[in-house]
């Protein structure tokens, strides 16, 4: 009847840790919970019939014995694919050294977005300052790594300027060299003239009284005046 107090229950155990029990427990643990909330499922139906008592039973029965989470799976089980020639505890380490390794890695990228992320709001920051014609400190910008390099390289343009008069002296010097080897080839083409002129001359005058023929003279020479 609705007047009467539900019947007290046995007090709840605990059941053994996850990493104690055996596969054939933790599978039969896994079945008693799939058959449980079937069971709960089909014992209480979505209707006003139902008495109070069976309505508190259900109730309780979520409440209390239903697990929140299921059981937690062998930790053995997840380091079977490291190594099949090592032991479970040495697989277990393995797995454990790894996880650590991949949240140190995480760690670090999660370090180097929000470097990014600081670098960016500091660059907004300053394109609106240049939009707005604000004058911004440059202590404030943040420094890349290439910072101190491009600090420490040369000042180029400060040396071309000072390298100004003795580039105007060269350029001087080129342009007198350049007139003087222009001079030099005008007077070889008029030595050439000169000298063409002076050979045909004297062709002209010492080489008009000489026969056509010279070898034909000598050989009409007698021998005994030659010899003489």
């Amino acid at each position: 009847s609705p007047g009467t107090a539900p019947p007290l229950k046995s007090p709840r155990t605990d059941p053994l840790s996850p990493t104690m029990q055996t596969p054939d427990a933790r599978e039969g643990h896994s079945e008693t919970d799939k058959q449980e909330m079937q069971t709960e499922n089909t014992e209480v139906p979505p209707s006003s019939s139902v008495s109070p008592t069976a309505r508190r039973k259900s109730w309780r029965r979520a409440t209390i014995t239903r697990r929140s989470l299921p059981a937690l799976p062998n930790p053995y089980q997840l380091c079977r694919s490291i190594s099949k020639s090592l032991s479970q505890q040495e697989r277990l380490e393995k797995l454990m050294e790894a996880s650590m390794r991949l949240q140190a890695e995480s760690e670090s990228w999660e370090a180097l977005l929000k470097k990014h992320w600081s670098k960016t709001e500091e660059l907004e920051k300053m394109e609106r300052g240049q939009e707005r014609g604000l004058s911004l400190d440059t202590a404030c910008v943040a420094q890349s790594t290439q910072y101190l390099f491009i600090q420490n390289k040369p000042d180029y343009h400060g040396l071309l300027c000072r390298q100004q008069p003795f580039l105007h002296t060269i350029a001087m010097i080129m342009d007198t060299q350049c007139k003087m080897v222009g001079e030099l080839l005008s007077i070889k083409e008029q030595s050439q003239l000169l000298v063409k002129e002076t050979s045909g001359r004297l062709a002209e005058a010492g080489f008009q009284d000489l026969s056509p023929d010279p070898i034909r003279n000598l050989m009409a020479v007698p021998l005994s005046s030659a010899t003489t």
